[in-house]
């Protein structure tokens, strides 16, 4: 995760992986990454992979409407 700039990542198995200790007790990140799961649980995990390598293949990490959706769970 360090080298792509990554502080949590969500696996298709609805586990998730912080870079460190500190990043795990951010609740910003921690909304981030549980949005992630849901889109998974909403989508299925082979339709949410596609969606989200076809997306980011499309418009980029930044403009991925899944990444979009889950920042804007930061916030809540």
């Amino acid at each position: 995760m360090t080298k792509v700039g990554f502080y949590g990542w969500t696996s298709f198995w609805n586990t998730v992986y912080y870079r460190t200790e500190r990043h795990l007790h951010t609740t910003a990140l921690r909304n981030h990454e549980l949005q992630h799961i849901k889109q998974i649980n909403r989508m299925g995990r082979i339709v949410f992979a596609v969606k989200y390598i076809y997306y980011d293949w499309k418009y980029g990490y930044h403009n991925n409407p899944l990444e979009i959706e889950a920042r804007e769970a930061e916030l809540i």
